[in-house]
């Protein structure tokens, strides 16, 4: 019964080891495309009965989006994470209208949408 168990884990370890890998050691795209045009997904999350708003498919250096993430906080007022491995940034609170304005107006990301709710 517990090999099964251990097999089990063991494969869902390596496949979520998988899915980490990117095509940089941080998991991170970076196209010549330039920004504007890749889409950019705002989504709202609970952390633990809290809510957070991530920001995903930025295509752009690690220096730039922890500048964003920088900026966003200042934004918004609050605290927030930059993921390395995965490219999400996190900011805390339900933030996702104000990020989606920040991030067309501002910094050009045109093609920004608000998914989930």
């Amino acid at each position: 019964m517990h090999d099964v168990d251990d097999a089990g884990k063991a494969a869902k370890k390596a496949k979520i080891a998988k899915q980490r890998q990117g095509s940089q050691t941080t998991g991170l795209k970076v196209s010549g495309t330039p920004k504007g045009e890749h889409e950019v997904r705002v989504e709202e999350a609970s952390r633990q009965g809290k809510k957070v708003t991530m920001v995903r498919g930025m295509e752009c250096n690690v220096d730039d989006r922890k500048a964003i993430l920088k900026k966003l906080k200042g934004l918004v007022g609050g605290g927030g994470t930059y993921d390395a491995a995965t490219g999400i940034i996190e900011i805390q609170g339900s933030h996702a209208d104000r990020v989606v304005t920040y991030l067309k107006e501002k910094e050009g990301f045109k093609r920004t949408k608000r998914s989930g709710k």
